[in-house]
């Protein structure tokens, strides 16, 4: 067996088991709908885009899209999860376990980075064929497309979440054929990837490993002679906890005196991307002689005494959560 390597970004088999487990559920709610999804005639990539819609948000928010009764209510709770006035929470263990989860980055549409058929020749059974993901794919009869379009952290993926599917028409493989797949270099798994026969066409999705030597490397092996056809849906990166970047947001001001004794202000609402987390008030002019109470998200101002103005306001912290 060949000594494993570490993956290019340090993921470790229980993270991949856990990012698996998380894919497999995201993948299960989705094939949920497939007849809703067949009677409203959408487009084949729905699937794709739950999938991903769902991976990117917490596993515990999953219930809210499998209990929807068609696909189209489903889409709206996939792509709102965490949803409300104030959305997505200010919540940092949103983004997981650092030492065990993983970052799901998805790809708006599957590119495809490996296809036999078109170039590199037939997998012949048995022996083993590297491949890497690269940003051109081309010289493996990909589609040309770039599979780190949809990458947005810093670091480098340590796996990515491929369907990997095998074309034997024409091909004389026994029925119990078997593919498997893994980072080069890294032992040889004892489970398949997808099984086939002579003349079938069959695949399957789940989370492949890559290596650092060569850079984001994998290895496909066969029982039997057959075409591959690789395709990427998005990749996995470590979570990266950082601080919050919080802002101060200034609202509206009033102006009590004497005559106007009281008013209400509410919180100011936050920038775009950012939470309110907090509200705070304060007053230019004859602070002492003015009462404050909470109201709603603001506060009500009583000015009861003195001769001059008093000018009330109140503000927002404002925060978001920047790391992946």
């Amino acid at each position: 067996m060949a000594k494993a390597r570490a993956t290019s970004d340090g993921i470790s088999p229980a993270q991949l088991a856990r990012a698996q487990s998380k894919l497999a559920h995201a993948t299960q709610i989705a094939d949920q709908f497939a007849q809703s999804a067949a009677e409203a005639g959408l487009p084949a990539r729905w699937h794709t885009e739950m999938v991903n819609a769902l991976m990117t948000n917490p596993e515990s928010t999953f219930a809210q899209v499998q209990a929807k009764g068609n696909v189209s209510d489903a889409m709206l709770a996939a792509n709102s999860l965490g949803g409300g006035k104030i959305a997505p929470a200010i919540q940092p263990d949103a983004l997981g376990d650092v030492a065990d989860d993983l970052t799901y980055i998805p790809l708006a549409s599957p590119c495809r980075i490996v296809d036999t058929r078109v170039a590199g020749g037939i997998v012949v059974g048995t022996i083993a064929r590297n491949f890497v993901v690269t940003p051109s794919n081309t010289g493996q009869g990909g589609a040309g497309c770039n599979p780190w379009t949809g990458y947005l952290g810093q670091g480098l993926a340590g796996a990515v979440a491929v369907n990997i599917t095998v074309d034997a028409n024409g091909q004389t493989a026994v029925p119990g054929s078997y593919l498997t797949a893994f980072a080069t270099g890294g032992t040889v798994p004892a489970t398949s990837w997808v099984n086939f026969a002579g003349g079938q066409v069959a695949s399957n999705g789940g989370i492949l490993p890559l290596s650092t030597s060569p850079s984001f490397g994998f290895t496909v092996l066969t029982s039997a002679t057959t075409h591959v056809i690789v395709d990427v849906t998005g990749s996995f990166v470590r979570p990266e906890a950082t601080a919050l970047d919080c802002t101060t947001t200034a609202g509206g001001t009033l102006t009590l005196n004497t005559t106007t004794r009281n008013g209400n202000t509410s919180a100011p609402s936050c920038p775009a991307g950012y939470t309110r987390v907090s509200t705070h008030h304060g007053a230019n002019g004859d602070f002492a002689n003015m009462y404050v109470q909470v109201a709603g998200d603001g506060y009500a101002f009583f000015y009861y005494g003195g001769s001059t103005s008093v000018s009330p306001f109140v503000y927002a912290k404002c925060c978001r959560v920047p790391g992946r």
